[in-house]
């Protein structure tokens, strides 16, 4: 199974922390399915921690780009303000909708 970083994260913490990186021969739809099926591929996670075949994990590790782009993106205007909190009623008005249906 190919190493495949998810945004559902659990927590407190910028969005999009975590990257996946995909090792293609070639950069077409189909080259990124060969690559994903042959586990071409390496996570940066929360904290720092690197997931993936050892060698393409050094090989990451090495490229100063690939290092530079597993950083999040640390967002801190008025627009980002505004989506976060969007986002906290968003959920709020889930768990409210959820209790007033459960009361049907």
């Amino acid at each position: 199974m190919a190493a495949i970083g998810s945004s559902d994260a659990h927590g407190v913490g910028p969005m999009g922390f975590c990257r996946t990186f995909v090792f293609v021969r070639d950069a077409t739809e189909s080259g990124i399915l060969e690559a994903l099926r042959a586990r071409r591929t390496v996570v940066f996670g929360r904290g720092g921690a690197v997931y993936g075949d050892p060698a393409l994990v050094r090989l990451a590790a090495d490229d100063a780009r690939l290092r530079a782009g597993a950083r999040p993106t640390r967002r801190t205007g008025v627009l980002d303000a505004i989506s976060r909190i969007g986002g906290v009623i968003g959920l709020a008005g889930l768990f409210v909708l959820r209790g007033a249906l459960q009361n049907l």
